[in-house]
């Protein structure tokens, strides 16, 4: 299954950011929201600290607007959030945390590879 705005096989049930869902208002740095670990089989593991959610994938313009105009609302000041795109040993290529294909991005004057140290608000996407 593929985390998009418009799949019917998805139920995005919410998006929110951190400042919803956490009892007092955090900010995290990406590797602090999802515990990294590689499996006996060399398989990359995410394990995300709000259970049964990842950080949110992104997977065309029309998903991309949706979830900008969330961040506005909640947090005009600051639009930098945290999605779950991720870079495997600078090889170029990304992926998403939550397995889904790597089919949209937004790199010009828009998204940023920053450390995964820099702590951001983030939002988080619930699959049923």
């Amino acid at each position: 299954k593929r985390l998009t705005h418009s799949s019917a096989h998805v139920l995005l049930l919410s998006l929110l950011l951190n400042l919803l869902i956490a009892e007092r208002v955090e900010s995290l740095s990406w590797c602090g929201h999802e515990d990294v670990s590689w499996n006996a089989s060399a398989t990359l593991k995410f394990v995300p600290k709000h259970p049964g959610a990842h950080l949110v994938s992104v997977h065309s313009s029309k998903h991309n607007d949706y979830l900008l105009c969330i961040v506005k609302k909640f947090n005009p000041n600051n639009l930098r959030i945290w999605v779950g795109g991720f870079e495997l040993l600078t090889l170029v290529n990304f992926f998403w945390i939550d397995g889904s294909i790597w089919v949209y991005e937004n790199w010009i004057g828009r998204w940023n590879d920053e450390s995964c140290f820099v702590k951001k608000n983030y939002i988080c996407a619930f699959k049923q």
